[in-house]
């Protein structure tokens, strides 16, 4: 997912800089077109820290604790399981690039 990507690679800090919106912003171009993807946004955002990790590095997320929210929160689960590990694929990626990078910034 292109926005987990942007938002967890330092895509707010970039974007502090902005007085405005761009008209290319990356969380406007890769925003999600349904409701359930928007749902999974949401879940994604709140689970952030339900990371499974490794040494040096973040492996996953505990999608059994992300599911868990998404089910209190009433969202379609069978959209957000077949939708996280898209989500958790980008957040993952930047994550380890940050890190990688030695970012004194990781989320």
């Amino acid at each position: 997912m292109a926005r987990c990507r942007w938002h967890f690679g330092g895509g707010p800090d970039y974007c502090a800089a902005c007085e405005h919106e761009c008209v290319t912003c990356p969380y406007r171009e890769h925003e999600p077109l349904t409701f359930e993807g928007w749902e999974t946004w949401d879940v994604a955002l709140r689970c952030a820290g339900q990371l499974r990790l490794a040494p040096g590095a973040a492996i996953g997320l505990d999608l059994g604790a992300c599911l868990a929210i998404g089910t209190a929160l009433g969202y379609d689960v069978t959209a957000l399981a077949e939708l996280l590990p898209a989500a958790e694929t980008g957040m993952i990626t930047a994550l380890n690039a940050r890190l990688a990078a030695g970012s004194a910034n990781p989320p």
